[in-house]
């Protein structure tokens, strides 16, 4: 799981390019706390991955817990 305080859309943007860069895994499951995530920057990173040909999805894994999923 991701270490991240505050979810910010640049913070978790680079996050993401950083694991899809490595080419590791697919698809991506970026794990982060709910209460620091933001609607708005959910929307963002959204329009940006389809925008680019990326499956892009979220869940909740717990109550806790937001799963962002991309797949390349």
């Amino acid at each position: 799981m991701a270490n991240i305080t505050t979810s910010k859309y640049e913070e978790l943007f680079i996050k993401l390019h950083e694991v899809i860069a490595k080419r590791k895994e697919n698809p991506i499951h970026l794990k982060v706390p709910f209460n620091t995530v933001d609607k708005g920057t959910i929307l963002q990173l959204n329009e940006y991955f389809h925008k680019h040909a990326f499956n892009f999805k979220t869940h909740l894994e717990d109550e806790n817990t937001f799963v962002i999923t991309v797949e390349y």
